[in-house]
């Protein structure tokens, strides 16, 4: 059950957003190292953690290890990564290509 809400959670996220989490949490990139890899403030690397402060709780939910937060989380991040370049090759977008 904490997973399913974990994973409802994360897809919710805007996917700067999840790849902030994924960068920080992770792989342990600094605030300064994200915003370098985003092209934005740090500042704006903060505020976007800081809405997806409330996932790092259920990160402890009983039967959902860190391991299986990482995993999860790096899924979430790829999926949505996969389904938006496949919309912008089906769209014609050069930036796909």
């Amino acid at each position: 059950a904490a997973e399913l809400l974990l994973r409802h959670r994360l897809e919710s996220l805007p996917l700067v957003v999840r790849e902030a989490l994924v960068l920080r949490e992770v792989c342990g990139l600094t605030y300064e190292q994200i915003a370098a890899h985003q092209v934005v403030g740090v500042h704006t690397v903060k505020e976007r953690l800081r809405g997806a402060v409330g996932l790092r709780s259920l990160d402890v939910e009983p039967g959902l290890d860190r391991v299986r937060f990482d995993q999860l989380l790096r899924s979430v991040l790829i999926r949505h990564r996969m389904a938006r370049e496949l919309s912008a090759t089906s769209s014609g977008s050069p930036t796909a290509r």
